[in-house]
């Protein structure tokens, strides 16, 4: 290490080569990601970006569904797991499997 020289192709396309990230990790697989948040997280969710790609639908109670596409769960089930009760990942399926595990094993720390 020290005074190494990396060179980058020409072509190289990092848009092309992140596709759609979230945060700083990549994946190859491409999600379709939609988290439902409550009424009161709601004016939360639609103050900030979350994505590129993201559509927000309002419902008739307050509540919203964010949507997105990306490669890479990790960072989005933290982002879910921050708002606790406020946020229900609803897809993909990988995504729930995720916070669900995540939710026993914080549970089994109170259960002590």
């Amino acid at each position: 290490m020290g005074n190494e020289i990396i060179t980058i192709q020409e072509d190289f396309d990092f848009a092309r080569y992140a596709g759609n990230h979230f945060g700083i990790f990549t994946g190859k697989e491409e999600y379709g990601v939609k988290i439902k948040f409550t009424a009161k997280q709601a004016p939360f969710i639609k103050e900030r970006m979350w994505h590129d790609t993201q559509e927000i639908a309002e419902q008739d109670d307050g509540s919203l569904v964010l949507s997105f596409r990306t490669n890479y769960l990790f960072e989005v089930k933290k982002r879910v797991l921050s708002r606790g009760a406020g946020a229900k990942a609803l897809a993909p399926s990988e995504l729930v499997r995720m916070i669900k595990d995540e939710v026993k094993e914080i549970k089994g720390l109170y259960d002590k």
